[in-house]
């Protein structure tokens, strides 16, 4: 396998919320809400890839 289809696990919520388009805050609303798995890797917040493309259906 090559390195470059490697697809990354998480993102950040800087990087999710760009990726989606909407803000920070909006990003963990939905966390709240269940629409998306946020978990803790070292003190920092990774919001899941899975979580992410079953938000936005893909």
């Amino acid at each position: 396998m090559a390195i470059s289809n490697i697809q990354p696990l998480g993102y950040s919520i800087d990087e999710a919320s760009q990726l989606v388009g909407v803000g920070r805050t909006t990003i963990y609303a939905l966390a709240k809400e269940n629409r998306l798995e946020i978990v803790k890797l070292r003190g920092r917040s990774i919001v899941t890839a899975k979580s992410l493309r079953k938000l936005v259906g893909a």
